[in-house]
């Protein structure tokens, strides 16, 4: 086995067992898709946690005007997707 792949099982809670294991190539996809949905997760509660500051500071504003503001700080995202995710947390724009 390649080393960069054995380093790879720091990311598991325990150590991987070499005698029981698939092939490389599924150990590989498996540990890229564990690593890929957990840093998709983390990455989705910091864009929620930003949001939900946002809205506790300006409750009107709505997922184009809560796009704006995230671009600002620098995050990549499109509208359909903090919509999504303002729809996920159970908030919405609060209009007079």
């Amino acid at each position: 086995m390649p080393l960069s792949f054995l380093s790879l099982s720091m990311y598991y809670n325990g150590p991987i067992n070499l005698d029981s294991m698939l092939s490389y190539r599924s150990n590989k996809k498996i540990l890229k898709i564990v690593l890929t949905k957990g840093s998709t997760i983390t990455y989705e509660l910091e864009l929620m946690r930003l949001i939900d500051e946002q809205y506790t500071i300006t409750p009107f504003y709505g997922s184009r005007k809560m796009t704006e503001v995230l671009r600002e700080k620098n995050h990549t995202v499109n509208r359909k997707r903090v919509q999504g995710l303002m729809r996920k947390m159970g908030i919405e724009a609060i209009y007079p």
